[in-house]
């Protein structure tokens, strides 16, 4: 067992603010070559509402938390250069606001919020507490370049953690890691791919009509249970392999086409 037996390495990641530039991943650097006319305004936001009406002191606990969390997730301090520079800045605070309503008009801090940000001289995300005598949220709004669908998962489930958990890899170390992968082949792989159209059930002539009919399917608990955590063990799929599947078993039964190109956005 001794002769056989192999050492791991443990590595220590450091907890303390990461420093220095980051280089643009490619749909960074797609994103600055699109020369919008307003590039400080391609932003993501979210709502985030308390399950009960927070008193004064949870409502100080929840600001604490985000603050924990800036100070956490250091890709919440990166800015960048007009010439598409990406780095870390030094200030790690962030933006809180409070508006005490008479009643729920939020557009107006909302579209100003999402106005604000600035890519180059911060801040790159900024949250609004809106309270009024019955309603409670939270409102954060963040630059697409510094969070994406995924990222908002990750920032709720830390909302609701009872302990932050320590840093891990860093986003720099994630950029640098991704130098290591050679796509060339994978790329020529679907550049040579020859998307074709979907074939058509029926002829339509001249004067005649389509009608369309929209069908929906769902799943009871019981199905639905099955379906997400059952069904995967016996070819190691997933959910949306599944999903998928169906669509082109549909698009067969319709058409008789036996292969389609779908494009897919994966989180």
């Amino acid at each position: 067992l001794v002769a056989n037996s192999k050492r791991s390495e443990i590595q220590i990641i450091p907890q303390n603010l990461i420093k220095g530039t980051v280089e643009l991943l490619p749909i960074q650097s797609w994103f600055f070559k699109q020369k919008l006319y307003n590039i400080n305004h391609y932003n993501q936001a979210t709502w985030f509402i308390p399950k009960n009406y927070l008193s004064t002191l949870e409502k100080d606990k929840l600001k604490k938390r985000l603050n924990e969390i800036y100070q956490l997730h250091d890709t919440l301090r990166l800015r960048y250069t007009h010439d598409g520079l990406q780095y870390y800045h030094e200030d790690n605070s962030f933006e809180w606001q409070e508006v005490k309503l008479t009643n729920w008009d939020i557009i107006k801090d909302c579209t100003e919020a999402q106005k604000s940000l600035d890519i180059v001289n911060g801040p790159l995300s900024r949250t609004i507490w809106f309270e009024s005598e019955e309603k409670q949220g939270l409102f954060w709004v963040a630059h697409h370049l510094i969070v994406d669908g995924v990222s908002w998962r990750i920032l709720l489930d830390d909302l609701n953690a009872e302990q932050l958990a320590p840093k891990t890899y860093s986003y720099q170390s994630f950029v640098e890691y991704t130098k290591n992968f050679d796509l060339t082949k994978t790329i020529e792989y679907y550049q040579n791919k020859e998307a074709k159209p979907m074939k058509k059930s029926y002829d339509l002539k001249i004067g005649e009509e389509i009608r369309q009919h929209n069908i929906a399917v769902s799943l009871d608990h019981k199905y639905t249970d099955s379906f997400v955590r059952k069904v995967h063990a016996s070819y190691n799929t997933q959910f949306n392999d599944l999903l998928l599947t169906s669509l082109i078993l549909s698009i067969n039964e319709c058409t008789n086409q036996q292969s389609v190109w779908i494009d897919l956005e994966g989180h």
